[in-house]
């Protein structure tokens, strides 16, 4: 890259301290800043303008700022032969260090504290630095694959524009605080599959603003797969990794403005993502056999053909979404999820807006906006339309890729109220199962407003269920000490929410878990739970049973319930463990269950397998995600162990009714689903439209994770009904109809009270 001018950039050498200078007035003596001015061969440099500038005064033009500073402020020295110079702070305000030479000017980035009659004036040597006539082109830098080909190396020099800066990252009690530059190059290289775009990681010393040109020289470059302030290894384990620079103190950054006008530049334009622009490929990740490194030298991208190189390709540049449509709420981070052209043209839509997965390897693209203003950012549901482009720089964040944005939460938006889906009244005769979770619900730290949403969810939503399977209940401290198991106040205050809305006053099934032993949350003891209205059904209880003792053990055989009839398990309630230790340690144990249903017995198996975090990302560093590694290999010998209790149970009665219910954490065409419909269970979900099939929302993509399977003598000696009923998913986190972050399911058996 060619530059006919020649610009000057300064640097300080001592960059320990913030930039800008304080005189006070109310102390005697002269303060002021003293120091040499040299070229980069480190020889003094003569006649360059030193002076001080108002730090209030609009800087987008330096120039005309200093030829209309009033003569008692513009403190301008020329610099002796030596290139020394001495300034004295003029009167109380804030001031910068600007230097000038042949009309162009330039500042330091850092600077230091100067208060106004202390007993030194503080010393600072400038090195004049030469707009160089080659750089290395940011591009070159990124290289065309998903790692640096320069990556461990140190570069000089790189030159770009500031598009965005992000201040007050990393650790709290760090110091100093980093922040996130991101340098753009102005003359791209015209080719997609490497990015003209750098973030540098620096500290927060520094004082750059988008629109400076930015030179950096001796700066290191790292391939970081770590997220500040999140360094946890749930992520950076099995994350890509984005190119950037690191700077600290013996790294040297220049900020100048170009020649002529003393202007900064405009920020390159953005990258339109749309249909007006460019859209990404539906394919999001590689396909064949899991396990492959995306950091293999031999992997090149490909961005017409893989979503995932596609982004690659523009990683840290400015991009704009062109009509987008909110398809993830807003969340506690104040972050939202969109795709481009009102998904328009999307394979796999929602009902309500959004987008589903429908299968592991093609899916529309969602992306996550993350507000750079997040406190500023308002409650959007699924469905917002927002009627301008949402404009920022994208970047890599904990698995996926993100928008940051610094305007979109000014951008004037249409919205769509999600729809509170209801199931119609039950008739006299028939018979309601429902699942739902619950969301980590405790008696402590949850307040009466969700206890009522959720008593709203299950009275006017579901239709009061004869049975309701409610997963990831919480002892009554919640998170606060898990040293007793302890559940009762909690589902009394649920049920009595739930009385209160005009249900019936449920009563329930459950087993304390052993202590801190189910994982989920930390202290929490997560449990499954059978609520069960008494008026339309009864608990079967048999053998040695007690809903407090841990310890029960479901096992399958020809036994007697405690009213004299046959029943197929020896102790109701129980959990499915022992044999299976090693399969759920550490995770929530099956609660089993029967219940009367007319004249007949229905075995109910509550489930809330293994959770998906530990998941390998879509847009992981394996490609395509190796689930056999994952959290999903435990998933399965979950579900084999419930599927060989099904299978028990239909060996001594093959026309049993059984129903597996609940948060399996994994999708209805997952092979952890798979093993499950081996046992001769029939999945409901697949009887629901492809729209609606889905009960959580992730990352901007509605998924199953929440089903219910069955034998099919039960499905085939009753006329059924099965729903997933859409109510909380689409809500921001801040509004109270949210009452979990999951949908319910819910299975209808027409007349089987008869």
């Amino acid at each position: 890259m060619k530059q006919k001018h020649v610009c000057i950039a300064i640097l300080f050498l001592f960059v320990s301290a913030c930039g800008w200078l304080f005189p006070q007035a109310d102390d005697a003596g002269p303060t002021g800043v003293r120091g040499v001015v040299r070229h980069l061969s480190n020889a003094p440099a003569a006649g360059i303008r030193v002076f001080l500038l108002p730090v209030d005064d609009d800087w987008s033009d330096v120039g005309a700022e200093v030829a209309e500073l009033p003569e008692n402020l513009r403190r301008v020295v020329t610099t002796g032969q030596d290139g020394s110079y001495r300034l004295e702070a003029p009167e109380r305000g804030l001031y910068r260090v600007v230097a000038e030479y042949d009309g162009h000017y330039t500042f330091p980035a850092s600077g230091s504290t100067l208060v106004h009659g202390s007993s030194e004036t503080l010393t600072h040597d400038f090195r004049v630095l030469p707009f160089p006539d080659e750089v290395i082109p940011i591009s070159a830098v990124q290289g065309t694959g998903h790692q640096s080909p320069v990556q461990g190396e140190t570069v000089d020099l790189v030159v770009g524009v500031v598009t965005m800066v992000r201040r007050n990252l990393g650790i709290p009690w760090q110091s100093p605080r980093l922040q996130a530059v991101y340098l753009q190059d102005p003359n791209p290289d015209g080719k997609f599959r490497s990015s003209d775009a750098l973030k540098i990681l620096m500290p927060e010393w520094d004082l750059v603003e988008p629109g400076q040109v930015v030179a950096v020289s001796n700066a290191r470059v790292v391939e970081d797969v770590r997220d500040p302030p999140f360094y946890d290894s749930v992520w950076t384990s099995s994350s890509l990794s984005r190119t950037q620079l690191h700077l600290d103190a013996t790294h040297q950054m220049h900020v100048w403005y170009r020649p002529t006008t003393g202007r900064p530049p405009v920020v390159p334009p953005p990258v339109r993502i749309g249909a007006s622009g460019v859209l990404p490929p539906g394919i999001q990740s590689y396909l064949g056999i899991g396990g492959r490194s995306l950091w293999d030298e031999d992997v090149r991208i490909q961005p017409a053909h893989r979503a995932l190189d596609f982004y690659e390709g523009l990683e840290h540049m400015r991009v704009e979404i062109v009509d987008p449509l909110v398809t993830g709420a807003s969340d506690q981070f104040g972050r939202i999820f969109v795709t481009p052209d009102y998904a328009a043209d999307a394979v796999d839509r929602r009902s309500g807006g959004g987008l589903r997965n429908a299968s592991y390897h093609r899916f529309d693209t969602a992306l996550e906006i993350l507000p750079v203003h997040s406190s500023a950012m308002p409650g959007i549901p699924v469905g917002t339309r927002f009627d301008a482009a949402v404009t920022g720089v994208l970047d890599y964040h904990r698995g996926r890729y993100s928008v940051l944005s610094d305007s979109v939460h000014t951008l004037p938006y249409r919205l769509l109220p999600p729809e509170l889906r209801t199931v119609p009244p039950p008739g006299p005769h028939d018979f309601d199962i429902a699942a739902l979770n619950v969301y980590n619900l405790s008696n402590s730290g949850t307040s009466d407003a969700r206890f009522d949403a959720l008593a709203e969810s299950i009275v006017d939503g579901l239709a009061s269920p004869a049975v309701l399977l409610l997963v990831e209940v919480l002892d009554d401290r919640g998170t606060a000490n898990g040293s007793n198991p302890d559940a009762t106040v909690t589902l009394e205050r649920l049920r009595d929410a739930v009385v209160a809305a005009g249900g019936p006053e449920y009563g329930w099934q459950q087993i304390d878990p052993e202590v801190l032993s189910d994982g989920g949350v930390p202290d929490g003891n997560p449990r499954v739970v059978a609520f069960y209205d008494p008026v339309r059904t009864a608990p079967v209880y048999a053998g040695e049973a007690d809903s407090a003792d841990h310890a029960t053990e479901a096992t399958t055989g020809l036994y007697t319930a405690s009213d004299g009839a046959p029943v197929l398990v020896r102790d109701l309630p129980s959990r499915i463990t022992g044999a299976h230790d090693t399969v759920f340690a550490n995770s929530r144990k099956p609660l089993v269950t029967a219940f009367t249903m007319g004249e007949h017995t229905l075995y109910l198996i509550g489930v809330h397998f293994t959770s998906k975090i530990g998941d390998t990302p879509v847009f992981g560093r394996i490609q395509p995600p190796d689930r056999s590694t994952s959290e999903e290999a435990r998933r399965h010998p979950q579900a084999q162990a419930v599927a060989d209790f099904v299978d028990e149970l239909l060996v001594l009665d093959p026309d049993a009714y059984v129903i597996v219910a609940g948060d399996l954490n994994d999708f209805e065409y997952s092979q952890t689903a798979a093993i499950l419909e081996h046992a001769g269970l029939i999945n409901l979900m697949a009887s629901v439209a492809a729209e609606d099939r889905y009960t959580y929302v992730f990352h901007g993509y509605g998924q199953v994770l929440d089903q219910i399977l069955a034998t099919e003598a039960l499905l085939s000696d009753f006329v059924h009904e099965f729903r997933v009923v859409h109510r909380h998913t689409a809500w921001p986190y801040t509004d109270s109809r949210r009452a979990s972050d999951h949908e319910p399911v819910h299975l209808r058996l027409v007349g089987a009270l008869q």
